[in-house]
């Protein structure tokens, strides 16, 4: 794999670190949010079934999912107007917020209970396999004047692929290490045993704000170093590949490849450009801050 230094005579000046921003969710918040939960959701539920016993409509209460506590205040403010009795029960914490189920009991004369205000439906995140993400890599990088089917041979035998342009790369997280510690499979094995220089819950929050940034922007600088940044149309395309699944990026060191890595150790390595022009790049948490929606 070849990687493109794309040399410059301007000399950079690292702006001030941004205190990171609260749309980047690190992994280590998934895992304390999913112990708690385990931890205290067969508590909430006999809390719940004790309130049955109550008169509550515990079932009804539990189908409509968890919330977090500011939706919650919304819904008992509006079942109380109608007359309901309620309860929340908490059963975790996440960035600083109760996690609640609500349960509620009718008047002595029913009411019905208010219908749900329509909500966008959320997008379900779908956990693909290699197989499917090299597929959503290869509807990605390649156009229809290219032919991949040379890098879909590869993928069978080897478990990675690369674009026409030999400047980013898909892998398998069941590829087999071959080339030692310094090759594309390698590195992604030993990345990801580490911490990630940036992660986010969606891959696909960070999509859209590089399609915002690209406008005024050509490349990102993920804190590898101050002369050494992604090429947006590059990363967005590794992110593309990932969908709505939690991501991590990741990198080994100056003028080596960055990697963008699912929690399984999927990943698409990308050719990094060194001493991009200041003026055309942004740092990753400027981005987020900046253009996220």
């Amino acid at each position: 794999m070849s990687y493109g230094k794309h040399a410059q005579t301007h000399t950079y000046n690292p702006t001030k670190k941004v205190k990171p921003i609260r749309q980047t969710v690190t992994v280590s918040h998934h895992q304390s949010f999913r112990q708690e939960w385990d931890s205290n959701f067969d508590k909430a539920v006999a809390q719940a079934q004790a309130l049955q016993k109550e008169g509550y409509l515990v079932e009804e209460g539990l189908r409509r999912g968890a919330m977090l506590e500011r939706q919650a205040y919304t819904l008992t403010r509006r079942l109380q107007d109608t007359g309901y009795e309620t309860q929340t029960i908490p059963v975790a914490t996440w960035q600083g917020e109760k996690v609640v189920f609500v349960v509620y009991k009718p008047p002595k004369e029913a009411v019905p209970p208010p219908p749900p205000k329509p909500t966008r439906k959320p997008k379900i995140e779908q956990k693909l396999t290699p197989e499917q993400l090299a597929q959503m890599f290869e509807k990605v990088v390649f156009t229809a004047k290219d032919d991949p089917t040379n890098e879909i041979d590869r993928f069978k035998r080897e478990g990675w692929m690369m674009d026409p342009h030999r400047i980013i790369a898909f892998i398998s997280k069941d590829a087999p290490a071959t080339g030692g510690s310094d090759s594309l499979i390698g590195m992604a094995r030993e990345l990801k045993q580490g911490n990630p220089l940036a992660s986010f819950a969606k891959a696909m929050d960070l999509t859209k704000a590089l399609r915002a940034a690209k406008a005024t922007k050509q490349y990102v600088n993920v804190q590898v170093g101050p002369d050494m940044a992604v090429s947006i149309d590059n990363l967005r395309n590794a992110t593309k590949t990932f969908g709505y699944a939690p991501i991590g990026i990741y990198c080994k060191g100056k003028e080596k490849p960055i990697y963008v890595m699912d929690l399984d150790g999927n990943a698409v390595a990308i050719a990094p450009v060194i001493e991009p022009n200041p003026s055309a790049t942004i740092d990753i948490q400027t981005l987020m801050k900046d253009y996220s929606s």
